[in-house]
Order: structure tokens, then sequence, then C-alpha cells
């Protein structure tokens, strides 16, 4: 079975969002495949640990883990076997995980509070000595006064 028979009867099973993805990661597995000669369809467990360990030093911990899940599903729906779920690949993941941590930090919740500071961050105004023209400062999120983002906040204070 082809890689393209294989995203074939993923049509319909999976968002075309998820499929996309999946060429992607899987794309990028089969270039590091081709460079290392291996064949992508049919990996041992060390070559994917050796994935692992290359993709380490390129990308989060999170991005690694969903190219070796995307991996593993293709694999599992082609009726191949589980390299993912291999010892090697299991250590070399708990190695990336120690080296880069688990979990991703989470975001900043878009509170009242936060909503504020940044309204009056953008309303700090910055003197150019060179030539006495007044400017606010843009803040890091390119938030500008008068914009659709700042009559909302405007609107979300005001409760």
């Amino acid at each position: 079975m082809t890689v393209e028979e294989i995203f074939a009867r993923f049509d319909g099973a999976y968002a075309e969002s998820t499929i996309r993805s999946y060429q992607g990661n899987f794309a990028q597995f089969s270039r590091w495949c081709e460079k290392a000669g291996a064949d992508p369809l049919n990996v041992s467990p060390e070559e994917l640990a050796r994935f692992i360990d290359y993709m380490g030093d390129r990308c989060a911990a999170a991005t690694i883990l969903h190219h070796i899940t995307c991996i593993g599903t293709i694999y599992r729906l082609s009726e191949r076997p589980a390299v993912d779920k291999s010892p090697p690949v299991t250590l070399a993941m708990k190695r990336i995980f120690r080296a880069k941590g688990r979990w991703q930090k989470q975001a900043i919740p878009l509170t009242r509070e936060v909503l504020q500071a940044l309204y009056d961050l953008n309303s700090i105004v910055l003197v150019v000595p060179q030539s006495d023209i007044v400017r606010p400062k843009p803040a890091p999120t390119g938030f500008q006064h008068g914009s659709p983002i700042d009559a909302r906040c405007r609107h979300s204070l005001a409760r």
C-alpha cells in the first residue's frame, strides 16, 4: 500500500485539517528517511528512535510527540506494526521529555485585568527628542487605538 492509498483511506474519517497535518508530518519524516536510507513505510523502532533524536535538536517535545503519534497512526491504519509503541521509541521520547520538559505552558487568560493592562500599555506616549513628534507606543500584540480589538476591549472593560 502506498502513502497516497493510506491517506485516501483517511478521507471522511478524519477532518481535512488533520489529514493535511498528517501529510505534512509524514512528508517531513519521509525526507529524513530518504537521507537516512530508510523506507518511511517500513522503519525499525531503532530508526524511529533516531528520527526522534534528530527532531530533538530542532523541535519542542510536543511537536515531536505529534509527529510520532502521526506516524504511529499511519502505521496502525495501514496494518503495519506499531513501531511508535516500541521500547526504543518510548525511551527516546522519555529522553526528549527529560531534556525539554513535557508540558507546554498555558497562555495567560484574557481577564479584565490583563485587558486593562494592555489598554494602559497602549496609552503610553513617547516623545521623540529629534522631532517633537508625539507617537503612541505600539503594544507588543499590535493592539491599536481605534482598532476592532480596542473597541472590544473598551466594551469588555465597561461591563
